[in-house]
């Protein structure tokens, strides 16, 4: 194998397969990034048997052939060889040499018939999507994913698609993310269950522009294409929590979601800046558990924010529009702020029903985002 790339096109492939490159494995081979010359391009693949990525550079393709390349060092190597292009040439007992300007690098390898092969997918009923709709998708939703593996499920994110809607859907038992968007119609309805780790992977990968990517599912596999890119990732098993009858007991969410007693409308920036100062003095260092603990006072057309603990306190108000009955309830503000920070929209509305009862976040107008908060008990 003999060929010759651009340092910069070889990094950023080499950037984007990393993502799938086992860091904790007893198996040496997924420790490795394949390389391998396909139809006068450079194909490079990682594979950790649950999510495989695979991105294609132009190259200068003397010979043809593969190998299976130490991850780590290899990157390490070309980031730090000179702005000059690069050759590479592999020979029969699996060393690599890398030259670029004075440079020259001799680099074990592994056999390339022993890294594990790509599931593969037939392109069948693709679904187009916007990836810059994806990636806010998921910016908006990954952040409650559950992090402990009590219910494997929802270590997961849910991707709901029906005729022309695509939906996201995360809970980790504290708080619950949705968010919604619009796709072209047409297509069969989905209900998979995609894990975090992969959501999160795919989200550093695709753009911010308006160019759309295909999605195909088949059977417990997902494959998401960019064109020169292209994720796979296992689906995880299992029923997904409905969490419909939490947000709507109707199951509808086209209505007015849980119209509660108290309901108020305010300027998201406002809300989240205050949180996040009162965040400041929520620390507990005695007990964890007591960490983040900001209490709301909702009372005529304001909320009072407190947050009190053993390195001081912080108060503060901020005015909104309140219908229903006062109102003294507490959450822990990291829950809060996170779910603020995901809202572009000026102004959101929050309905509350008890101090026992979760919050409902939306919009204004429409149902393209909902976040569920629970409060801590107060005494």
């Amino acid at each position: 194998m003999k060929f010759y790339c651009n340092k910069s096109n070889l990094l950023n492939g080499l950037q984007i397969v990393q993502k799938a490159v086992s860091s904790r494995t007893t198996l040496p081979i997924l420790n490795c990034i394949l390389v391998e010359s396909v139809n006068g391009m450079l194909r490079l693949i990682g594979n950790n048997l649950e999510l495989g990525i695979e991105t294609f550079i132009k190259s200068d393709i003397q010979e043809d052939g593969s190998i299976a390349v130490p991850s780590g060092l290899f990157f390490e190597i070309i980031r730090k060889l000179p702005e000059e292009d690069i050759q590479i040439e592999v020979d029969s007992n699996r060393n690599m040499y890398i030259k670029s300007g004075r440079a020259n690098f001799t680099l074990k390898c592994e056999d390339a018939e022993e890294f594990p092969a790509l599931p593969a997918i037939e392109e069948v009923d693709p679904i187009e999507v916007s990836q810059d709709l994806l990636k806010n998708m998921i910016k908006n939703t990954v952040f409650s994913i559950a992090q402990e593996q009590t219910r494997p499920i929802l270590t997961g994110g849910l991707i709901e698609i029906d005729d022309e809607n695509i939906i996201i859907v995360t809970l980790d038992g504290y708080r619950l993310s949705l968010r919604k968007g619009k796709i072209s119609r047409g297509h069969k309805p989905v209900n998979v269950v995609v894990p975090g780790n992969t959501l999160n992977e795919i989200s550093k990968i695709i753009s911010d522009e308006q160019e759309n990517m295909s999605i195909i599912f088949k059977e417990n596999q997902v494959l998401f294409d960019l064109g020169y890119t292209r994720i796979t990732s296992r689906l995880l098993e299992g029923e997904f929590i409905n969490y419909r009858s939490i947000i709507d007991p109707t199951g509808d969410l086209n209505n007015e979601v849980q119209e509660g007693k108290t309901r108020v409308r305010i300027k998201t920036k406002d809300f989240l800046d205050s949180i996040e100062r009162a965040s400041l003095m929520s620390k507990n260092s005695k007990n964890e558990n007591k960490n983040n603990l900001i209490k709301l006072n909702i009372i005529d057309d304001k909320i009072a924010i407190t947050s009190d603990s053993e390195i001081g306190m912080c108060y503060e108000e901020v005015n909104a529009h309140i219908e229903g009955s006062d109102l003294e309830i507490a959450f822990n503000g990291r829950y809060i702020i996170d779910s603020l920070r995901a809202i572009d929209d000026d102004e959101i509305m929050i309905n509350y029903t008890t101090n026992v009862s979760p919050c409902i976040v939306t919009p204004v107008d429409g149902d393209n985002f909902i976040y569920l908060i629970l409060p801590v008990r107060i005494r």
